[in-house]
């Protein structure tokens, strides 16, 4: 988005209507420079998503089938006949194809997801509340979960915007199904419980030790911590004393519980960590995953790396490096190390991305981990439920046998930061805290790719209009 003359923005909307509220400045603010920068990458995107495209209403293009079914004026029972064997070629394999009503369940399940998807996109974006419901997906669309349904709806609507978001919808139903058959995502709780023992197998020498920090902001945004609470509340008074004769922001003292270890090598390791991305607040979540594909243009599952990661977190930078090494004493050498980045200052203090801050230091790489094969833990559940089997037993353990010997590389992504960075990429009111992070890479790339100019541009201008 472009700097602005706020002063005269405000001046000239409070000259057209005096009435207005602090939320509807917050509204017409923002709403009035969305538009104005479109990403760079719209084209590319474009190409590869060809569903997110609004120029198919008006020019459809030969690679999207459902547009040549909705274009054609067939019986409804060879209508139905072509949407089942669409659904079969993007839900299931090459031989096992299924009925018109077991796909339907599968249709059904993604399409509630993609809507979901798209409702914590714009959650993530974080618009004043009036503009972002300017984006919510139709109700139309949304409860629409058949797919003759959907397509009568595309057929009957005239409403431009209702059958972009109905292409749009398909558009990710199809690419959830590509998600599930190139992730395991059933089995990445398993996957994560792996990794964390090989990472406490491979460094951990001490019990963790428990310690708890107080953290705050101070008026130039720097993090400060103390592990003592009550000089932490006096120094933390003095900062916000000084906040309010700025008139800063004052964010709320912070409690951070991070769990201390030595390693083999006696480092120190302040707190060690894992996420996986298709889990949000203890719950299933696609989002994540599907935002960094659209935002990087990505066009195949396998191209992000970062489903399951691990952050390390040590005194001082000084210390990555030697963690760095350890890590790759069981890790398996430099050799496993891809796509390095960082930005701190060993290895040349390289910006990680336009949104970063100086303040923050972070080194991260993909590293591939042989795991056992993920058809093991079944295997053995088998073997327990036909033990009075025989055959069965023979069967299933030559089975375990070649599953034993052919073993998996499992991706992973891992981060080393100093406890500055940790606490700045979560305290509330930081610059590069996470949340904060994510809403901007939304609202300067990813939201124009899924709520583009051509479809909701006029709304937006509608509300302006209401609002002055």
């Amino acid at each position: 988005m472009k700097v602005e003359d706020y002063s005269a923005k405000l001046e000239w909307y409070y000259k057209i209507n005096p009435h207005l509220s602090h939320m509807d400045l917050a509204v017409l603010l923002t709403a009035d420079l969305l538009y104005r920068d479109l990403s760079k990458d719209l084209y590319v995107f474009r190409e590869k998503y060809a569903h997110f495209n609004p120029i198919v209403l008006e020019k459809p293009l030969d690679g999207i089938t459902f547009l040549k079914i909705a274009n054609s004026y067939e019986s409804e029972t060879i209508i139905r006949d072509r949407l089942n064997a669409y659904m079969n070629m993007k839900f299931n394999d090459i031989v096992h194809s299924k009925a018109y009503e077991e796909n339907a369940v599968i249709f059904k399940k993604y399409s509630i997801i993609a809507s979901e998807i798209f409702d914590e996109i714009l959650e993530r974006a974080a618009f004043p509340p009036r503009l972002k419901e300017v984006f919510k997906e139709r109700n139309e669309v949304k409860y629409c979960y058949d797919f003759f349904e959907m397509l009568m709806l595309y057929r009957k609507t005239k409403s431009r915007r209702i059958k972009y978001e109905v292409i749009r919808n398909l558009g990710l139903i199809v690419l959830i199904a590509r998600i599930n058959r190139g992730v395991e995502i059933e089995d990445l709780e398993n996957r994560m419980n792996q990794v964390w023992e090989v990472f406490v197998k491979g460094l951990r020498s001490s019990r963790e030790t428990k310690k708890t920090y107080y953290v705050w902001l101070e008026p130039d945004y720097r993090v400060t911590y103390k592990m003592n609470k009550r000089s932490a509340e006096t120094a933390y008074q003095k900062s916000i004393d000084k906040l309010r004769k700025h008139a800063d922001n004052v964010y709320p003292l912070q409690k951070i519980t991070c769990h201390s270890f030595r390693t083999f090598s006696g480092n120190k390791i302040i707190h060690m960590e894992i996420r996986n991305k298709f889990k949000s607040t203890g719950k299933p979540s696609y989002t994540s995953f599907v935002e960094k594909m659209l935002r990087k243009n990505l066009e195949f599952p396998n191209q992000v790396h970062d489903t399951i990661g691990v952050k390390i977190v040590v005194n001082t930078e000084e210390a990555i490096p030697l963690i760095i090494s350890e890590l790759e004493s069981f890790l398996g050498g430099s050799s496993t190390r891809k796509l390095e980045k960082n930005n701190y200052h060993p290895f040349g203090r390289q910006d990680l991305s336009e949104y970063s801050s100086t303040e923050y230091i972070v080194w991260k790489a993909i590293y591939d981990i042989t795991l056992p094969h993920p058809s093991i833990t079944q295997i053995d559940r088998m073997l327990e439920i036909t033990r009075n089997n025989k055959r069965a037993q023979e069967e299933l353990k030559k089975r375990l046998h070649y599953l034993a010997n052919n073993p998996k590389d499992f991706v992973i992504e891992v981060q080393l930061q100093d406890i500055n960075s940790y606490f700045l990429s979560i305290a509330r009111g930081s610059p590069t805290n996470h949340k904060k992070l994510k809403m901007e890479q939304i609202r300067n790339n990813s939201f124009y790719k899924v709520f583009p100019k051509e479809i909701y541009e006029h709304q937006v201008n509608e509300l302006k209009r209401q609002l002055l």
